[in-house]
């Protein structure tokens, strides 16, 4: 995984039109979109649908996820 020069969105300040208590899940949700589209770069698309040892694919996490 390459580490990008971004700073953790944490850092990058409030999250415009959230309420202050919901900016911990804001950053949070946002930090992980990130985190996922870096790892998936590369990753071969003939294995989105692969089911290691019968667990769910990537490819069903991420259509739930509408990254691709």
């Amino acid at each position: 995984m390459t580490k990008s020069n971004k700073s953790e969105v944490w850092l990058r300040g409030p999250v415009v039109n959230v309420p202050v208590l919901l900016q911990p899940v804001a950053h949070a949700l946002l930090q992980a979109r990130e985190e996922v589209n870096e790892m998936i770069v590369g990753f071969p698309e003939s294995h989105f649908w692969d089911k290691p040892a019968g667990v769910a694919s990537v490819g069903f996490h991420l259509q739930h996820y509408e990254v691709f």
